[in-house]
């Protein structure tokens, strides 16, 4: 397979997986209705509180902000991939370079593609490290603390 290929398999990959993403937040502002109508109706929520408002604080709550943390994570992972490679390989053919060449630390072999191998993980270790940490720190409040807090009894 060429290299444009793969190419357009991953990028067409990450468009899927973003239209999919989108297609869910799209689905969680098309129902915010339904479910403020249906917690005035139960008597959960207040009769004063706004529809607006409600909106914000279900979308909050409820969106896929996690899908949408892994989506970020994950695309730029896949676009960092050549210019990881291009790094790593200039590095190493520096090191190769100035320690005299020898055959056996030539790039493409066996240490030079495990320790490219172990990098990229790195990388990828690291932003998805990052994402999660982000996620969770700035963790969404559950919709019955946002009803509470609409309501006014927090």
């Amino acid at each position: 397979m060429s290299s444009v290929v793969i190419a357009a398999l991953i990028l067409g990959g990450l468009g899927l997986w973003g239209a999919f993403v989108a297609w869910r937040w799209r689905d969680t502002f098309a129902l915010t209705e339904e479910v403020y109508a249906a917690k005035l109706e139960q008597g959960e929520l207040k009769s004063t509180v706004r529809a607006d408002d409600f909106k914000d604080a279900f979308v909050r709550s409820t969106g896929p902000r996690f899908a949408t943390y892994i989506f970020a994570a994950g695309a730029l992972c896949a676009l960092l991939v050549p210019a990881t490679i291009g790094a790593f390989n200039f590095v190493w053919d520096q090191i190769w370079y100035l320690t005299g060449e020898d055959p056996v630390f030539a790039q493409g072999l066996l240490l030079h593609s495990v320790l490219l191998i172990f990098v990229y993980g790195a990388l990828f270790f690291a932003v998805c490290a990052l994402a999660m940490l982000r996620y969770h720190r700035n963790a969404p409040p559950s919709l019955r603390a946002e009803i509470r807090r609409l309501n006014g009894e927090i």
